[in-house]
């Protein structure tokens, strides 16, 4: 019984350890409010008007429409390399872009993430050249601070 409590122990330290040292491997690892955007049709700012929260894997993100009210929800899983980062959703409470990824220039300067981007966009199927997707999302600039 000793020698199970022992393994137990050990193998919960293990992954304990390996899990917090995970965490600093991500840069973008917290919770962001964005409060400057720049779209192909419009730019906002002055409020935060949406939430993007980063764990070690995971991603999701809550955004408030223009008349105010908070009517988008995604999550998806992330990988980063460099000063890119691509995002895969995997639920749109809109259905916009369920299954879709999506590949981001990111720069961190102090406690202010920003993106531009997407770089490169696929579609469910894993085209990258899905007109209606590109027109949908054209090319962003945003501003996110980081939440303590």
């Amino acid at each position: 019984m000793k020698s199970y409590l022992f393994l137990f122990f050990a193998f919960t330290t293990c992954i304990s350890f390996s899990q917090s040292t995970e965490s600093h491997l991500s840069p973008l690892k917290g919770t962001w409010a964005l409060i400057y955007g720049e779209y192909a049709d419009t730019t906002r700012q002055g409020e935060i008007f949406q939430y993007r929260i980063f764990d070690d894997k995971y991603f999701t993100f809550l955004m408030k429409d223009a008349s105010g009210g908070w009517n988008w929800g995604v999550i998806g899983t992330y990988d980063f390399d460099g000063n890119t980062y691509t995002e895969k959703f995997l639920h749109d409470s809109q259905g916009y872009f369920t299954a879709v990824r999506a590949t981001w220039e990111y720069s961190i300067k102090g406690d202010s993430l920003f993106t531009h981007g997407p770089l490169k966009i696929w579609d469910k199927d894993g085209n990258d050249n899905n007109p209606e997707l590109t027109r949908l999302v054209g090319t962003m600039k945003e501003t996110r601070i980081r939440l303590h």
